[in-house]
């Protein structure tokens, strides 16, 4: 019971955490594009500057965004680069600790259906130490236990992998975004040139 404890307080953790993080890191792909375009429509040769916004902005399309028009200027493949880069690290940041949720909610069951071999065990243990005088009360208190194990096991693992699924769409619906924008931008400044 105490490991399962302890893997729910870990899931806790990492759901509230992530909750917090995704909440900061807030953004939406459309409102994303449009304030590039219009930053970079008005802004002129300072909008790198103004994409962030200011030092409170958290949205990770804005700031990436900011660092791909700044690489526009060096040529189309520094652009891909940067654009690469700036994905896989906004990516990597959205995805932690969602490995360690997955492993919690796909081990958690398990130790729980241990618990309940080793509660069925104690009461056979149990029943045969008894021999002719059992009743159901005496081997009552290893199954309870075993299926207690159980409930256990699977209290920690619905919220856990529940909350890694709804997650892994967060960081899809981030990997979509930064694949328009960094398309968005190619086209306003690449294919312009080359027509």
């Amino acid at each position: 019971m105490w490991v399962l404890l302890s893997l729910f307080l870990i899931s806790m953790f990492l759901i509230i955490e992530r909750f917090v993080f995704y909440s900061w890191h807030y953004f939406r792909v459309e409102d994303s594009l449009k304030r590039i375009q219009e930053i970079l429509t008005l802004g002129g040769a300072d909008a790198s500057r103004q994409l962030p916004l200011d030092k409170s902005c958290h949205n990770p399309l804005l700031l990436a965004g900011a660092q791909m028009y700044e690489a526009v200027f060096k040529g189309r493949v520094h652009f891909e680069n940067i654009a690469q880069r700036q994905a896989h690290r906004w990516i990597n940041r959205y995805e932690r600790g969602l490995r360690l949720l997955a492993l919690i909610g796909v081990i958690s069951p398990l130790i729980g259906l241990l618990g309940t071999v080793w509660g069925m065990v104690l009461a056979f243990e149990k029943m045969a130490a008894l021999s002719d005088k059992v009743t159901p009360a005496d081997f009552a208190e290893g199954i309870s236990l075993g299926l207690m194990t159980t409930v256990a096991g699977l209290v920690v693992a619905i919220p856990a992998i529940a909350a890694t699924k709804i997650y892994e769409r967060k960081v899809d619906k981030l990997t979509d975004g930064f694949n328009e924008v960094s398309s968005h931008l190619e086209e306003w400044f690449f294919n312009e040139n080359e027509d």
